[in-house]
C-alpha cells in the first residue's frame, strides 16, 4: 500500500492508547497506526531525496560522530575553537548569530568546559 498524500497521520497520534479503551469493537488502534509507521518509513527509505533532507544529514552525521569517541572528541576540540569566535573574556556566550535579525535572542550560557567531562559514561567509569 503506497500512502502518497497522507503519510503524516500515522504520526499524529501520541500511541497513548486511549482510542482503543473506548472503541466499542476494540480495534487497536495504536498498533495499525505503528504498521503504518512502519510503511511509510520503508517507502521513504528508497527515495533518493532523503539524502537531501538536512534533519536526515544532520542524524547521520551526529551517528557517526556518537559511534566512534576518536571523532567526539574531535568534535569536541573544533567545537570549542568555534566559540572562541563567541565567547568574550568572561566566558559566557553572550550572543550568536542569527538567520532572523529581529528574532528572539538567546539566553546566556557558559562556554564548553576547557577539558571534555568525565562526570558518567562508560569511558569515565573504564579509566577510574
Amino acid at each position: 500500500m503506497r500512502m502518497q498524500h497522507a503519510q503524516s497521520l500515522p504520526y499524529a497520534s501520541s500511541l497513548c492508547g486511549a482510542c482503543y479503551e473506548v472503541c466499542p469493537v476494540k480495534i487497536n488502534i495504536p498498533e495499525v497506526l505503528l504498521d503504518l509507521r512502519a510503511q511509510v518509513t520503508d517507502q521513504e527509505r528508497g527515495q533518493f531525496r532523503r539524502f537531501l533532507d538536512p534533519m536526515y544529514l544532520g542524524l547521520r552525521i551526529a551517528n557517526l560522530i556518537f559511534s566512534e569517541p576518536g571523532l567526539f572528541h574531535a568534535a569536541q576540540f573544533f567545537g570549542r575553537i568555534g566559540l572562541r569566535f563567541f565567547t568574550r573574556k568572561d566566558g559566557w556566550i553572550h550572543s550568536l548569530p542569527s538567520l532572523a535579525p529581529n528574532g528572539p535572542r538567546p539566553a546566556t550560557c557558559a562556554a564548553c568546559p576547557a577539558r571534555p567531562s568525565t562526570a558518567g559514561g562508560r569511558h569515565a567509569a573504564a579509566s577510574r
